[in-house]
């Protein structure tokens, strides 16, 4: 269950597609102010290449597709916060999911 926790999905381009109420609070946007935006703008500048790699090996099938993966994302007033990414399979689309819980 997911009941408590800040959830975004986002395509595989990288697009936010939806984002709940606890993940808009702890990221300071609102739901319509996100949406759309790509999740590079989340990122600290030093994380980008890393999340791009990872984001790659994804795609490729390279990483556990089981599995969370821990990443760094940047709230609307530049802090820091944690969050668990996972790559979903919705039919033949491929989405992916951060799950936030503060």
């Amino acid at each position: 269950s997911i009941k408590g926790y800040g959830v975004i999905i986002y395509n595989y381009f990288g697009c936010i597609l939806d984002i709940n109420k606890k993940a808009s609070m702890t990221l300071g946007y609102k739901k319509k102010e996100i949406q759309g935006k790509n999740f590079l703008e989340l990122l600290p500048d030093n994380k980008i290449s890393k999340n791009l790699i990872y984001f790659k090996n994804v795609i490729s099938h390279a990483n556990d597709m089981n599995s969370f993966n821990e990443q760094i994302r940047k709230t609307k007033r530049g802090s820091l916060t944690k969050m668990l990414v996972k790559p979903v399979r919705f039919k033949k689309f491929q989405l992916f999911i951060s799950v936030c819980k503060h």
